[in-house]
This record gives C-alpha cells, structure tokens and sequence, in this order.
C-alpha cells in the first residue's frame, strides 16, 4: 500500500480512535472497509457505500460518504474526507413498511378470494332468481301489449350482469399456481381474459419462469391481473399486450394497451388509482421498480426485479 492509501484507510476512523479499521472493527469487516477506502482513493473519485456491520455492539446498518482530497500543488490524493451515518432505525423502519405492506397485500388477497366467490356465488343466484321471475310475470302477462318488449330488454339486462360478474369474478381471483404451475396459469389467465372480455389479448414469455420462487410467480400473476382489470374497467381498449423476460440477472414485465391512455392533471402529474399502487408496492417488495407512461394511443407498464440474492440466483433465457 503506498502512504496515500496509508492514509486513507486510517482518516475515516480517527474519530473513533484514532486507529486502523482493523485495530477496531472484526477482522472481516476491516477488511472490507480498508478495501472500500482503498477502492476510492484508486478512482479518485466521490462514493457512497451501504453498510451492513456486525459490531460488538450488534448489526448496524451504515451509509458512509467518501470524498478523496488532492493535494493543490500536486493533484495527488493525499487523504480521505469521510462521513458515516446510522441508518439503522431508518433500515429497521423500512423493514416494518415492507412486512406491514406485505400482511396488507395479503389480507387484499383475501378480501379479493371472497368477493369473487360471493359475485360468482351469492349475486350469480340473484340473478338467476329474478329471471326465474320474469318468466313467472311473461306467462301472466300474456299478450298484453309493451310486457313482452320490456322482459325481454330486462332479460338482455340480467344476461349482460351475469357475464360482468362472471369476468369481474375471474379477473378479481385467477385459478392457483400450484395446481397447473407458473406458465400454464398465466397463459390460461390471459387466454380466459380474451374469452370473457371480448379484448383480444397477446403473450410472450421468455425464460425458465418456472424457476422463479413461488412468491415472485405469484407477484407477477397478481400484477398482471391487476393491469388486466384495469385495461377492462378503463382503458376503453381493443388488444393487450403482455410480455414476460425471465434472464440471468433480471425479470421485465411489459403490459401494454391501445386504449385511451392515462388522464392527466398536469404533464408531470398522472392519476393513478388504487390498483396501480398495489401493483407497485408488490414490485417493491422484491427490489423492483415500476414505470407507467401512457398517451391517446394507449398505456404501457413497465417493471424490472432483479434476481438473485433473496429472489433467486437467476434463470436462464429460453425462447417461447
């Protein structure tokens, strides 16, 4: 090591002790942080680092902020301007947001499995009670002139009902992963979208999908149900497009729509409803992000996850 980065490695420290990282933090954490100054000092450029150290004291979550400093005669760096700040109480605070946000997604799929059972279900029987009844007040009526025409218009009412009910009922809660597996469900879901709808709807999937955990396919079968819910109640469109890339280091949803686009209030403010939120808090829980453009001639989300660490080491890319 030459004396700048001497120097480096030990400046950062000094307000602690004094000391070398090694003379005060476990021997492995030292080395990952005299490795870090060590990496600055070499770029000779400003860095940001993301921490986590296991202390004596316990695991702390650390942001350090490096600024490497050259001498004005010279233009060599001669030393490190360092700054750390604890950021555990945020990092554990943000752990709360995610598993809170996790029970809420969750009771969501509750509430979804039980209002789609009760539409199917419930009012499905309601409504098969009141045609039941028109045909009680048909054969009474008799010839008695304007009944005939206004059952019938009340019949085409009922029947329409009951085909909204019977999609709002599939779209709100899709067949189970694990019955029919990953692909085969999404394909099946998007296929009886098209049936039950009348919009007709495309998709591509690329990759061993099947690889992913069970919890990253449920995301992305949840995501696309809800876009596809949205497509149907607002879009005002004829086609949908859904586009899945499964490759080594990352998962791209693409859903796209030739509706009517998304309305504005402002050219930077887009009106995004409940739906989209929870689309994007599902995302997040897994370290993705999520992008939504739209104008008149219609709207595209976007969402990237990466894969690997806690998501999966990764999949390879497979044309389908």
């Amino acid at each position: 090591m030459n004396p700048a980065h001497e120097r480096a490695t030990g400046l950062a420290h000094e307000a602690v002790v004094g000391k070398e990282p090694v003379d005060c933090l476990p021997p492995d954490v030292a080395a990952a942080v005299t490795e870090r100054y060590r990496a600055c000092v070499t770029r000779g450029v400003p860095a940001v680092h993301d921490e986590i150290l296991d202390l004596p004291a316990g695991r702390r979550h650390w942001q350090t902020s490096l600024v490497p400093v050259r001498d004005p005669e010279t233009g060599r760096i001669g030393a490190l301007v360092g700054i750390a700040r604890d950021m555990t109480d945020i990092a554990n605070a943000r752990q709360d947001v995610r598993e809170i946000a996790t029970r809420l997604l969750s009771l969501q799929d509750e509430e979804r499995r039980r209002i789609a059972s009760d539409l199917h279900d419930a009012t499905g029987q309601h409504i098969i009670a009141a045609e039941l009844a028109l045909m009680l007040i048909e054969n009474a009526a008799g010839d008695r002139p304007g009944v005939r025409d206004t059952v019938t218009d009340m019949r085409v009412s009922l029947a329409e009902a009951q085909k909204e009910i019977r999609t709002l009922s599939y779209l709100l809660y899709p067949p189970q992963l694990r019955a029919k597996g990953f692909e085969a469900t999404l394909r099946d879901f998007v296929e009886g979208f098209t049936h039950r709808t009348g919009l007709q709807a495309r998709m591509r999937i690329s990759g061993e999908v099947e690889a992913l955990p069970i919890e990253i396919q449920g995301m992305v079968l949840r995501v696309v149900q809800e876009a596809l819910v949205n497509v149907h109640r607002h879009a005002e469109a004829r086609s949908v497009t859904v586009i899945l890339q499964c490759g080594a280091g990352d998962l791209g949803l693409h859903i796209a729509d030739d509706g009517r686009g998304l309305r504005t209030r402002n050219s930077e403010s887009t009106v995004l409803g409940v739906g989209i939120l929870g689309m994007e808090a599902r995302i997040r829980q897994f370290g993705g992000v999520m992008t939504i453009s739209g104008n008149r001639r219609g709207t595209t989300i976007r969402a990237n996850v990466p894969l690997g660490g806690g998501n999966m080491t990764g999949c390879a890319a497979r044309a389908v």
